[in-house]
């Protein structure tokens, strides 16, 4: 499925739910939008697993929930959202315990999906209610906020056609998962909301596709360690678009590879394509391919770093160190459209681990003055009908 334009209506055909389909309403589930629905979703669940049949729905309504977390009997479960399901947790009443507000632990083939051909704001949508926790950690970056979902040690997770916003936090996360995809998803979140990625994965084999994601952070970011990762026809708005990283804090060691980013489209962004790396950290980033890229009035487009180290995650002075992670076989390939910023792209790499074998060709970017360059340091490769003209990589 794809978005076109509008967000009130998507042309989703879904089966509509048989009559063994495990209704939250059964089992105490109220949609006045004031109880905690978490006990009847929970209960809903396990009916449906009990009896062989894994579709569970929340039906039209507005259904509060807290903190819930299913734990790894979950297999060849279909979550259905016709309705609203919103976070009702607030920060001062969530418990200390709670990481995400939904929490799959090495469930098998769940997905969740919202269950009918047309969305409005009120229909196939989870909304984080994150507001709350935005506005403490705007004056607070280390206060706690909890991730809308959590996929933890998921096998074959789909997430399809579903509206989620407004997290606390990150909105989907894949920790240490494998074979997730997310198809026709649309995320939003203010575009100053605080820390509110929107996809985030670890572990290996993601596909993120015709999905539409405006937000504060990052579109998409894949976290070590992670590899063969697909990002396709998605268009992303506002925030920092599909990252690498970050990898190496506290002199941590972290390694992605084999990541496509493919046939997307970039609207005022704060960065496009971006590789972050901390300084002492160890590992590698590996065979990473940004490819067919349409970009508009957005800010650095091309972005590397082996010196990231943003105030907000550390207030003391950034420390010097030798090592660093390995940043090798990046490729940037038919990069096109207009950039805001007095150049294109940085490209900042180690003094004693350069950059290498870095590939930018086909790229056409065009900004709002006559005079930009290229930020390049310790950048090892070759570059290719590129405007403007970059004269700042070693070869």
């Amino acid at each position: 499925m794809r978005w076109f334009g509008s967000i009130l209506l998507v042309l989703a055909v879904q089966l509509r739910p048989s009559d063994s389909t495990c209704s939250i309403v059964d089992f105490g589930g109220i949609g006045d939008g004031q109880h905690d629905n978490g006990p009847a979703l929970t209960a809903a669940v396990n009916a449906c697993l009990q009896r062989g049949d894994g579709h569970v729905l929340v039906p039209a309504g507005n259904f509060s929930i807290q903190p819930v977390a299913f734990d790894k009997n979950i297999t060849n479960l279909r979550l259905s959202i016709e309705g609203l399901l919103f976070n009702g947790a607030t920060p001062e009443t969530l418990p200390s315990h709670a990481k995400a507000i939904i929490t799959f632990h090495e469930s098998r083939n769940v997905t969740i999906d919202a269950g009918i051909s047309v969305r409005s704001a009120s229909t196939g949508v989870v909304d984080g209610n994150g507001a709350a926790w935005w506005t403490i950690r705007r004056k607070t970056p280390s206060f706690f906020a909890p991730v809308l979902f959590l996929f933890h040690n998921t096998v074959g997770t789909l997430v399809r056609d579903l509206w989620v916003r407004n997290s606390p936090m990150f909105h989907l996360v894949h920790e240490n998962a494998a074979n997730g995809v997310m198809d026709g998803v649309l995320i939003t979140a203010p575009a100053d909301s605080p820390n509110t990625d929107g996809i985030d994965l670890s572990g290996s084999g993601f596909i993120v596709r015709n999905s539409r994601i405006d937000n504060g952070d990052d579109g998409v970011a894949i976290k070590p360690s992670c590899a063969n990762v697909t990002i396709t026809n998605n268009t992303f708005l506002h925030g920092h678009g599909a990252s690498i990283g970050s990898i190496g804090e506290n002199n941590g060691t972290g390694h992605i590879a084999n990541v496509l980013v493919e046939n997307n489209t970039f609207i005022d962004m704060q960065n496009v394509a971006r590789i972050k790396t901390w300084q002492g950290g160890h590992g590698s980033v590996t065979n990473i391919t940004y490819r067919h890229l349409r970009v508009q009035d957005s800010d650095h487009v091309i972005f590397i770093t082996q010196y990231y180290c943003p105030s907000s995650q550390h207030s003391d002075p950034c420390k010097n160190y030798t090592d660093a992670v390995v940043i090798s076989n990046i490729i940037f390939d038919d990069v096109t459209g207009t950039f805001q910023d007095s150049s294109p792209g940085q490209l900042l790499c180690s003094d004693t681990f350069p950059c290498s074998n870095v590939t930018l060709r086909d790229v056409n970017l065009q900004g709002n003055s006559k005079h930009y360059t290229w930020d390049c340091w310790q950048v090892h490769g070759q570059a290719t009908n590129v405007t403007p003209p970059i004269t700042c990589l070693d070869t």
